[in-house]
């Protein structure tokens, strides 16, 4: 038989899966195409809660093995070491250190991030990313303004 799994588990599946898919994507392309990231990525459990795995099982010697493979693309962001009042307009990152952020979004519906910070000279700046061109299962790094090297 043929064994499909996604994850993280919803108590009510997004879309209806095409049973007629001979391979994962297809399987799962409604799921994948509707897949909602929260905008609040804040916290290691909130940020790996939207990041869909998807796969197709096959039986060898007596079990069944899943090789998982990521379907939302991850946005790095670096931004200068010496930002103040950083904002983030309408959604929350998952913070890696100081000056480097995590966000995850669906390269189907992928818009436009946008936000600000002050410079140490209190100049405030504004900038804005396209995540669009990211291709699912894989992350680019935007450095916003040289990111931390200033």
């Amino acid at each position: 038989g043929i064994y499909y799994a996604y994850y993280p588990y919803q108590s009510e599946l997004i879309g209806t899966p095409d049973a007629t898919g001979t391979d994962a994507p297809i399987f799962f392309a409604t799921l994948i195409h509707d897949w909602k990231v929260d905008t609040d990525q804040s916290t290691s459990f909130t940020h790996t809660s939207h990041d869909l795995m998807i796969a197709k099982g096959s039986i060898t010697t007596n079990s069944l093995s899943f090789a998982m493979h990521h379907q939302m693309a991850l946005v790095v962001m670096q931004l200068p070491a010496q930002s103040l009042d950083l904002q983030f307009d309408g959604f929350k990152p998952y913070k890696i250190n100081d000056t480097t952020y995590r966000y995850l979004v669906n390269p189907r519906s992928a818009t436009p991030l946008t936000g600000g910070y002050t410079t140490p000279a209190h100049q405030p700046k504004g900038w804005e990313i396209n995540p669009s061109d990211i291709p699912a299962g894989s992350y680019k790094l935007f450095q916003i303004d040289e990111g931390s090297s200033k």
